[in-house]
């Protein structure tokens, strides 16, 4: 009709600097958030005490930062957004600034990818554009295409919390397309000091080897109990009954929380 695919909305209270041409943007655009029911649950998930902190990995364009943001910061909260890909990183900076009475000061972008040890060089190249036109270029399964992470440290989790001493986390989200494992083994400190409930991703296909498996088994060592991401039901049978639950080549959202 004659209009740009590049657009300002506002959606849910949030203004959105969005590409139609994307899929997270189309989401936003059209169902008014990027996977609602995962929206839905963060309000039962964050208690509302005040001084929660709150952890997203794997920000993109902030798609879930800014709700996140929108049930803490006014409570006097943090949330800190890591996001490598300048692509991505770049998008999360505009839809922040449209939204101060939102953040505040209470959000802190992060052009960092969080590696299992300190000294790991970041990759060159992630996933974190989902173009919805199909080209030879995009990921086989997820349909991702790779941007540059020109501008980014590696650093790992642990680490980040101690030269910012951090002294809690409550929550953390953590979707980082298949580099999972390399996340929580560097953060394994940090989760066995703070307990965080933690809402993760679950791809077997784009998990490479055994060390998933291994990081969840640490994981349900520390005292973590597992839980379907969607439903909130518990899940007995660890890795094995994760894998038969995901659909072919797809993924499943899984929760993590410590017994009350």
């Amino acid at each position: 009709m004659g209009k740009s695919d590049d657009v300002i909305i506002k959606r849910g209270g949030i203004l959105w600097d969005i590409d139609l041409h994307e899929g997270i943007d189309f989401s936003i655009f059209f169902l008014g958030g990027f996977e609602p029911r995962t929206l839905k649950l963060y309000k039962k998930l964050l208690c509302g005490r005040d001084g929660e902190i709150v952890i997203d990995i794997g920000a993109n364009i902030g798609a879930h930062t800014l709700p996140l943001a929108q049930l803490v910061v006014p409570l006097g909260d943090k949330v800190y957004a890591f996001e490598p890909t300048d692509y991505a990183y770049g998008k999360l900076l505009r839809n922040l600034a449209l939204n101060p009475l939102i953040t505040g000061d209470g959000v802190e972008a992060v052009q960092a990818m969080l590696v299992a040890e300190d000294g790991v060089s970041v990759d060159h190249e992630i996933y974190s554009s989902w173009p919805l036109v199909n080209g030879r270029t995009l990921h086989a399964d997820h349909q991702g295409e790779l941007k540059t992470t020109k501008g980014a440290q590696a650093v790992s989790f642990d680490s980040f919390v101690r030269m910012q001493g951090i002294q809690r986390i409550d929550f953390i989200k953590l979707d980082v397309d298949g580099h999972e494992p390399d996340v929580l083994r560097g953060a394994e400190l940090s989760l066995r000091r703070f307990h965080p409930t933690i809402l993760m991703e679950w791809s077997p296909n784009l998990f490479t080897d055994d060390a998933m498996n291994v990081a969840l088994s640490r994981l349900l060592e520390i005292g973590y109990e597992l839980f379907d991401g969607t439903s909130g039901k518990f899940i007995s049978g660890g890795s094995k009954e994760l894998d038969r639950r995901t659909p072919h080549k797809g993924s499943l959202n899984i929760l993590l929380k410590m017994p009350k």
